[in-house]
């Protein structure tokens, strides 16, 4: 059985999106360091309070706050253009291209303009279904962009 198909930027940005996630590293810095920044600027509303200066100490309070409950959107945003420019430079000859999977009994066989790749079922370490698109990612890290 035979599917052809075209990988976009936005399939490699998405992949990208999906590899990051998925690393412990990046999801204790997601949720230490909104929490980090709030605590500094509650700190300094204290210190403000204290010295009976309220507006400012009121201000700090709300910045806090606001930095807690926007930093993720901005975080997916910084990470979005980080992925998006080197997406760019080391991928732009894959952009735009058809692309054909062949299914067979033994194995799973891709091709392009650029080239071809075949591999085993065995070799098969997850199979990730994302909204737009399916990533079979392989033991050896290699990945099938769907």
């Amino acid at each position: 059985m035979k599917y052809t198909y075209t990988v976009e930027k936005k399939n490699f940005l998405n992949f990208q999106l999906y590899h990051v996630s998925q690393s412990a590293e990046f999801n204790i810095k997601l949720k230490r360091q909104p929490l980090v920044i709030m605590l500094i600027n509650l700190a300094i509303a204290v210190y403000f309070a204290v010295d009976k200066n309220y507006i400012i100490s009121m201000a700090f309070v709300a910045i806090g706050i606001l930095w807690y409950f926007l930093y993720p959107a901005r975080i997916k945003r910084l990470y979005e253009s980080r992925f998006e420019n080197d997406i760019n430079v080391k991928f732009e000859k894959h952009f735009d291209r058809e692309a054909e999977l062949e299914i067979t009994d033994e194995y799973l066989k891709t091709s392009d303009k650029g080239g071809s790749s075949q591999k085993s079922y065995k070799d098969i370490l997850k199979i990730v279904h994302l909204p737009k698109e399916t990533l079979i990612i392989f033991k050896n890290q290699q990945t099938f962009i769907l």
